[in-house]
């Protein structure tokens, strides 16, 4: 068997020797890491640099839209007058049609009103008219007419009647 300072030494040099591969692993890791580091600060100067190009335009496009906003107020207060105003013709327009509809309704029941009695007198007056002067002009009529009758029969020959008439004389009697 070995002896055991052969044993201490092959364990010193083992150990040793794993020393060395783990110093090895962590120098390549170390290095990995650097690379890394490396990398993400090009990476991120390069994405400063991008940032600070899209902040200058934004600024620039700020700057830019400054005018826009003071017109954009500007005719948000027109808008808002024009609102007002328009609010206001609408409420006298609503009064003016409003009123126009009272006097159009007075002026149609006016109307109605002057038909009603125009009729009424209409049919009064033809009443009148019957009453008056049709009756009287009947009775004239029928009055000349029984004297022209009598002149006839006083100054004529007499007539013979007609059948009819004597047949309807006896059914009288």
């Amino acid at each position: 068997m070995l002896s055991p300072e052969i044993l201490l030494v092959l364990f010193v040099g083992v150990t040793v020797l794993t020393f060395l591969v783990q110093c090895i692993a962590i120098w390549r890791a170390a290095r990995s890491v650097k690379e890394l580091t490396d990398r993400v600060h090009n990476q991120t100067s390069e994405m400063e640099g991008k940032i600070q190009i899209i902040q200058d335009r934004v600024l620039g496009l700020t700057a830019d839209l400054q005018p826009l906003q003071q017109t954009a107020k500007e005719l948000s207060g027109t808008i808002e007058v024009l609102s007002d105003r328009l609010k206001t013709r609408s409420q006298e327009l609503d009064g003016f049609v409003s009123q126009l509809m009272d006097v159009g309704r007075e002026q149609a029941s006016k109307i109605d009103y002057v038909v009603q009695d125009t009729l009424q007198k209409f049919e009064e007056t033809t009443s009148v008219i019957q009453k008056d002067l049709l009756r009287p002009t009947v009775e004239i009529a029928a009055f000349v007419k029984g004297v022209k009758a009598g002149l006839d029969a006083l100054l004529s020959r007499p007539q013979a009647q007609p059948k009819d008439a004597v047949a309807e004389e006896q059914l009288f009697i």
